[in-house]
């Protein structure tokens, strides 16, 4: 056994040097001498290569990548592959040179160019000498790179709209052009002018010649309910031009009407290097083979109408039903190169050709072989190297132009990829069924994916792609065995592992979605799903497969971030309104946005959450509410007025208003009101035109009426409706007479109120009969009365006898000096119509009684219950509608408001931002998200739904300071979440999806320092928390019992010396259960020295005593070990460090000295590595904040630096 064991050390050690030597190689730069050194390990320890291989292997592997600052939009090539062009969103044209390997030199551009507008297409000439590019205006310039760096570019003028696609011929002396214009173009470069003109039915999309110019194939958009149409013409050369014969014409119809929805249109298109077959992409990511010029028998060419013949459908790119962006084919046309929106390129090898008809020429066919993975946004092109047909060269929106070796990739695939098992049939649930949300509907014959037909046992095994729930699989998908690898297989006769998703090579997906330090990234338990959590206020959810934003099937994702969870404005409030049963309040911000909160204070389940969002209305917080609530009339961008529907609004998640009233004022609308009936809209402007419109059909009645020199305040039917109050910057508030028909609006003018300076603010009372006005008064009155006067005056005034109060709102004890900038006080009536607040500039709150025309009483609230340096204070406040005798206020500060109790002025519930996100994470089945910071939200999560991404219960103050941690328990069924705070208590909840109502259940007592973190065992069963007093706890829940903890102390001696003076002197800052729960991680830091500690504890040792130190973790740089987590097999630990590091770690599980009772250390084995940009070697460029592994070991780790990287297995 002695001797077994010593081999075994010695292999271990062995193997660890080569680790690090194939580390330190790949440090150096030199990833070909990595992978080579990595395959002779597996050869030799096989047994020994886990995680740590795994993801060398993919570092080392990685394309090479060549980032712009903009989306890529386009890429060209030279016909020898020794230059590449590349054009990005803004219009920067940067050409390349590229060596014999193939590799691109990105350190010596060789031009660049200047479009001046968005580009949408570059192209380069055969020759590589000529540069073409065009956007938005129609232009299409063309450089010539052998000319002067300051010669202009030869224009050719001829598209009337936007130019999407083109295309040089092999000689490269003619241009080939199609635009938005419904036209393709045929252009002679040299004398820079067009050839001929032929018009389609719609946009062109995209273009290209046959290899001797005889043909040209052409793709359309589609327009709703149309597929897009692919057409083929021969170019015929006559004296002084040319002519398109038309030859075919042909169209994929979509077989349901989901796929018509996902259908626009021919976008991709290309010619075999023979030119009698084309390429074109159809609905729903299909891809379909057509013959160019197919027999007629005897009819007239051009008599050709739309048609599928000699045709035939080669598969689909993708399951997940994005557009295809662009197809190409390899020099001698043996391979196909497929790139679209999903980020991929998937790799189709040529195979025996099939007879369409009998008198059909063979039609080639493809087989969908191999998939490339990396993009971290769709791929707008993909071209094909000339040094090698295993180079290929990719352009997306990620910013990056890839260029891959498809050898080294499949090649390193094959190590890390295993052979599929066969799975058991699936069956494929109806059309109208549901399907549970992670789990992927697949055909009996593919338990993976694949093609779109029958199985090929010689293929690549395909890595199998992420479909969003309810999109049923229509067609059978087969499961191709791997193709074997003779040199691995003879080196490693052990069968590897099981891998169902199939990693592509440097798929660390780099997700910057966030704009500030990313806190936590946890995988959802079924791991297809992470949500980050940042101090940029939000949480985001990602497809853990494709590093790609989650996307909802609710196809409502115009206005919303499909994977963004947050709530409140981003910007200041400007105006806010109850609406008349005070059960819901609607807030306007500075961004744009109004937002309908729940503001009922009965009612816990429902405290203060955001209920929908209204987009693109007026900054400015013009807004009214009907008096039965059904209605709101806002100020839309753009001088017009919108009308939205209230139950609409709530049912919608991307609600849009039912009128929008426009082309009417030429200024922007700055007050609008609706009549008590409903039945008329009041809107003013900015010039002092006041519009009444018809409420129902959205016309306006009569003709515009001009009631203010300037801009109109306010405006307020009274009454009945039958008079109108206005107020203006002219220094007068105006009561009309509404005289209104089916044709006519007049306005007669009754009596008017003249103010001392222009008014600023105005408010109505509910009883019709009075107003208080706030002005703004010009600097002759402020000077006459006095240096410390106040620059604004308020009063009462009576409609009827015209009488006016002043009110004195000044603080008693004010002394300060005039600023012209402060606040005007805001002014708002009770419910009953005789009592007022008034807020003014201080945040003093004045409770006004209108009838004595008194101040009765003042209060002042602190606006920042958190506590702050700097005091917020108030700057407007209301009154609930539905107290008659006030019982409650609203104050509006920032980007917030605050319902305050009068009674004992305690903060209810506030109506803002959840703050810095510090922690989030999903329940057990996936439907629910927890987020963690100065309040506890959980949102809704389920994709399948309509309100995904809806708030749905809010704690406000979970515990007395911010939630550090929350997290849900994995216990399946189980909807119970942890919560950690600094006031030294973790808190157990139970969420009720039922009723949508978290309740306490457990308060955690027994620490005496602020908790940092929380978590539970995979089970569910226990709960681990760690802080700053150094004495972790490990919690269990005795059915029918209070809760009970060990703590884990350290050993006199053992852990540290300095542990022989108490356990304080450690900041524990994270922790993690084993898979099979009987052993602890926690890492945290030495608070003298700053040195990054970690400990393992084993909670049942053989010995049956209490839980021990088992092994020590030193290693990272000083600031501390910020998370860790232990992966699948328990032998492995992933650590992240505020030296932004992430490091796999070999414990000694089962170590022989652990045994004997010694502290053993843990053996660093490397840190997780990914080529950047540059070229370099690096995990985060910040410190490391969180780590998470998967149960098929997959990791995940996020950053201050604002990233999020995924590390599939």
């Amino acid at each position: 056994l002695a001797k077994a064991n010593a081999e075994q050390a010695e292999r271990k050690a062995a193997y660890k040097a080569g680790l690090a030597d194939a580390n330190r190689i790949f440090f150096e730069g030199r990833y070909r001498d990595t992978r080579i050194k990595l395959e002779s390990l597996k050869k030799a320890y096989a047994d020994l290569c886990k995680e740590e291989w795994d993801q060398l292997m993919n570092a080392a592997s990685a394309p090479q990548a060549v980032s712009l600052s903009k989306p890529v939009e386009s890429i060209g090539l030279s016909v020898d592959g020794r230059k590449l062009v590349t054009g990005d969103s803004a219009g920067q044209i940067v050409v390349w040179p590229i060596d014999a390997a193939g590799n691109i030199l990105d350190s010596q551009p060789i031009r660049r160019l200047e479009l001046g507008s968005r580009l949408r297409v570059v192209a380069m000439s055969p020759d590589g000498n000529q540069i073409a590019a065009a956007g938005q205006d129609g232009l299409i310039r063309v450089w010539t790179l052998t000319a002067p760096a300051n010669q202009p570019p030869i224009n050719l003028k001829g598209h009337e709209q936007a130019v999407n696609t083109l295309k040089f011929s092999s000689d490269g002396q003619r241009l080939a052009s199609g635009g938005d214009d419904s036209t393709v173009r045929l252009w002679s470069v040299a004398e820079a002018r067009s050839l001929v003109r032929e018009k389609v039915l719609y946009a062109v999309q995209c273009v290209d010649w046959s290899r001797d110019g005889k043909w040209l194939v052409a793709g359309t958009s589609a327009p709703a309910e149309v597929s897009g149409v692919a057409y083929s013409w021969e170019v015929q050369s006559l004296e002084d031009h040319l002519k398109l014969v038309p030859i075919r014409q042909f169209q994929v119809l979509p077989s349901s009407k989901e796929k018509v929805k996902q259908d626009r249109g021919v976008v991709a298109i290309a010619l075999t290097d023979d030119g009698k077959f084309a390429v074109s992409n159809g609905p729903a990511a299909e891809l379909h083979l057509w013959q160019v010029n197919p027999p007629t028998k005897g009819l007239k060419k051009n008599s050709l109408k739309v048609n599928t013949d000699a045709a035939i459908k080669l598969g689909v790119h993708s399951n997940r039903v994005e557009r295809v962006r662009s197809v190409a084919f390899s020099p001698d046309s043996s391979r196909l190169f497929v790139a679209g929106d999903d980020g991929t390129i998937s790799l189709w090898n040529r195979e025996d050709s099939e007879l369409n008809r009998e008198d059909s020429e063979p039609l080639p066919t493809y087989k969908r072989t191999q998939v490339l993975y990396g993009h971290g946004g769709p791929v707008r092109n993909c071209l094909p190297l000339p040094q090698s047909p295993d180079l290929v060269i990719s352009g997306s929106y990620d910013q990056n132009v890839n260029r891959w070796d498809v050898k080294t990739y499949l090649k390193t695939r094959e190590w890390i990829e295993a052979p599929k098992e066969s799975a058991p049939p699936a069956a494929v649930p109806p059309a109208d069924s549901e399907v549970s949300l992670f789990e992927t509907p697949v055909s009996s014959d593919s338990p993976t994916c694949g093609s779109d037909g029958e199985s090929d046992s010689e293929s690549e095994p395909v890595r199998s792609e992420f479909v969003l729930a309810s999109f049923p699989q229509t067609e059978k998908e087969s499961s191709p065995k791997p193709g074997a690898n003779e040199e691995a297989a003879a080196s490693n006769d052990e069968p590897r592992k099981s891998v169902r998703i199939a990693a592509g090579i440097n798929e660390n997906k780099d997700r910057v979605g966030h704009t500030d330090s990313v806190l936590s990234a946890v995988f959802s338990r079924d791991g297809k799903r992470v949500i980050s959590a940042s101090r940029d206020q939000t949480a985001r959810a990602w497809n853990s497969e494709t590093g790609l934003p989650v996307n909802t099937v609710t196809g409502q994702a115009s206005v919303f971030d499909d994977n963004l969870f947050k709530e409140g404005h981003e910007y200041d409030l400007f105006a806010m309104r109850f609406f008349p049963d005070g059960r819901r309040l609607l807030t306007s911000g500075f961004d744009g946005e109004m937002r309908i909160w729940d503001s009922r204070i009965d009612d816990q389940n429902s405290f203060g959450r955001e209920l929908a969002m209204l987009p693109g209305t007026s900054m400015y917080g013009v807004l009214d509410i009907s008096r039965d609530g059904e209605w709101i009339l806002t100020a839309g961008r753009g001088n017009s007025a919108q009308l939205w529907n209230t139950k609409n609004v709530l049912a919608s998640r991307l609600p849009r208003p039912e009128r929008t009233l426009d082309k009417v004022h030429r200024f922007r609308v700055t007050t609008v009101a609706i009549s008590p009936d409903n039945s008329r809209l009041i809107t003013g402007d900015r010039e002092g035109r006041l519009v009444l419109w018809d409420a129902q059909t959205g016309k306006v009645v009569g003709q515009p009426r001009s009631s203010h020199s300037g801009e109109v305040v306010k405006s307020e039917f009274l009454g009945d409706g039958s008079r109108l109050l206005t107020a203006g910057v002219d220094r007068r508030v105006v009561l009309w007479n509404v005289i209104k028909t089916d044709s006519e609006f007049l306005l007669q003018k009754i009596r008017q109120f003249d103010q001392e300076g222009m008014v600023v603010n105005l408010a109505v009372s509910s009883l019709s009969d009075r107003f208080i006005s706030v002005v703004r008064l010009g600097d002759k009155k402020i000077k006459a009365a006095g240096a410390k006067a106040a620059n604004t005056k308020t009063s009462l005034w009576d409609i009827e006898s015209s009488r006016e109060q002043v009110i004195d709102v000044s603080p008693p004890d004010s002394d300060r000096s005039v600023k012209k900038h402060d606040r005007p006080p805001f002014p708002a009536w009770a419910a009953n119509g005789t009592l007022a607040v008034i807020t003014t500039a201080e945040g003093l709150i004045h409770f006004f009684d209108s009838n004595t025309a008194e101040i009765t009483h003042s209060l002042q609230v602190d606006n920042n219950p958190e506590g702050a340096a700097r005091r917020a204070e108030p700057y407007a406040a209301i009154l609930r509608p539905d107290e008659p005798t006030p019982l409650h206020l609203i104050t509006q500060t920032h980007n917030a408001a605050f319902l305050w109790r009068l009674k004992d002025g305690e903060n209810v519930v506030s109506f803002r931002p959840q703050g810095p996100v510090f922690s989030a994470g999903y329940s057990s089945d996936g439907r629910f998200i927890v987020t963690g910071g100065r309040s506890v939200r959980i949102f809704d999560a389920d994709e399948r739904k309509i309100t995904y991404g809806r708030l749905l219960h809010k704690v406000e103050y979970p515990h007395d300071g911010v939630a550090s941690s929350v997290e849900f328990s994995p216990a399946e069924n189980s909807f119970r979440f942890l919560t950690t705070s600094y006031d030294e208590t973790a808190k157990i909840w139970e969420w009720n999806p039922d009723r949508k109502v978290a309740r306490l259940i457990h308060t955690l007592r027994g620490h005496t320092g602020p908790i940092r973190f929380g978590t539970w065992s995979a089970d569910g069963a226990r709960v681990l928390t760690v802080g700053h007093d150094a004495r972790p706890r490990v919690w269990s829940f005795p059915s029918g019992e209070e809760p009970k903890s060990i703590v884990l102390e350290f050993p006199k001696g053992q852990a540290d010396a300095k542990t022989d003076e108490g356990n304080r002197d450690f900041d524990q800052l994270c922790g993690s259960f084993s898979w099979d729960g009987q052993f602890v991680a926690i890492g945290g830091r030495d608070v003298e020295t700053g040195e990054s500690i970690g400990w393992i504890w084993n909670l049942t040792p053989a010995t049956g005593d209490n839980p021990t130190l088992y092994a020590n973790i030193r290693g990272h740089g000083l600031g501390g070990i910020n998370s860790v987590a232990f992966l699948p097999d328990d032998n492995r630990l992933l650590t992240g460090g505020t030296d932004g590091t992430a490091r796999l770690w070999d414990w000694q599980k089962n170590s022989v000295a652990a045994n004997e009772g010694k502290v053993v250390e843990a053996d660093f084995l490397i840190s997780l590595v990914r080529r950047t940009v540059d070229n370099q070697a690096t995990t985060h460029r910040g410190a490391v904040t969180s780590v998470r592994v998967t149960r098929n070991g997959n990791m995940v780790t996020a950053s201050s630096d604002g990233t999020v990287l995924i590390w599939p297995k």
